[in-house]
């Protein structure tokens, strides 16, 4: 390969990330494509290829962009860290689990330059919550907490943790300090629909159902065409998630019709969501 090639394809690389940063996906994607014709080997152009397929909530071309991206530096502890994050959105939580602790073990100081440590251990303490060992997910969440305490997602998955143990006091006050720090965010991110997802996710939990219904309805309101999938502080969540936590909303106020509704929308979104299919088959509301 011609290092007039490798200039190229670098010139690209860095217009790609222009768009991204500006949101024009479709041009970085376009750079990203023309970067590799001319680099095959470009493992970052891979990567970022990547991010733009997991924020359309397109995750298994996520998952195969980071897998090249891997092929081509085994030691690229990044692509490792997003592989095993698009496992956990993609729901395969051994997997997510097994790619995390290898990040760990290849040294959380490497992943520092991209990721803070307390997220690390806190996307793998989710993994641990999501596939119900609960134990194991405290360990993990709690660390992430000691390591940085304003750990917005570590805090709201603990939340969820106690929750499910019926610590409901401990609970209430963790989703709480989820709600302080969202309320916060709001003065520097009052256009990021995941402050008010999550806002209201946490008020949901503590039964502050006309609050939840504001912030969800907004999150939905704040969603553009180009993502799919959001992401704030480290949590993240689809936009058929969104129409799925509405629907739970409007369960728990006594309207079935619009639940109903929510969740409807939300398999037009993504057919396979879960929690969708099973509310529709008339399964009783879950913590998550």
């Amino acid at each position: 390969m011609s290092w007039a090639n490798i200039d190229k394809a670098n010139d690209l690389f860095e217009k790609a990330l222009e768009y991204f940063e500006n949101e024009d996906f479709s041009s970085a994607e376009k750079n990203l494509k023309e970067a590799l014709k001319k680099d095959p080997e470009f493992a970052q152009a891979y990567i970022k290829l990547g991010d733009i397929y997991l924020l359309r909530n397109k995750l298994t071309e996520a998952r195969d962009y980071y897998e090249k991206a891997l092929k081509i530096n085994p030691d690229s502890i990044l692509a490792l860290y997003k592989l095993a994050d698009t496992y956990l959105k993609m729901r395969m939580y051994s997997q997510s689990i097994k790619l995390f602790r290898e990040c760990i073990k290849k040294g959380v100081e490497d992943l520092e330059l991209y990721v803070s440590a307390d997220e690390i251990y806190a996307k793998l303490g989710e993994a641990y919550l999501k596939k119900g060992d609960l134990k194991k997910a405290a360990t993990f969440l709690l660390r992430a907490l000691n390591i940085a305490p304003t750990s917005l997602v570590a805090r709201y998955h603990y939340a969820v943790l106690l929750l499910r143990k019926r610590k409901l006091d401990e609970a209430e006050h963790n989703f709480r300090v989820v709600i302080e720090q969202t309320t916060r965010s709001l003065e520097i991110s009052a256009q990021n629909p995941g402050v008010y997802f999550f806002r209201g996710k946490a008020n949901f939990h503590i039964f502050n159902y006309g609050d939840a219904k504001r912030d969800i309805s907004r999150a939905i309101e704040l969603d553009t065409e180009e993502i799919d999938y959001h992401v704030y502080e480290g949590l993240g969540y689809s936009d058929a998630d969104a129409y799925v936590a509405l629907g739970e909303v409007y369960k728990k106020i006594g309207d079935k019709i619009k639940a109903e509704e929510y969740w409807k929308k939300a398999l037009e979104i993504e057919p396979d969501h879960p929690l969708a299919r099973r509310y529709l088959s008339g399964w009783k509301l879950v913590i998550w």
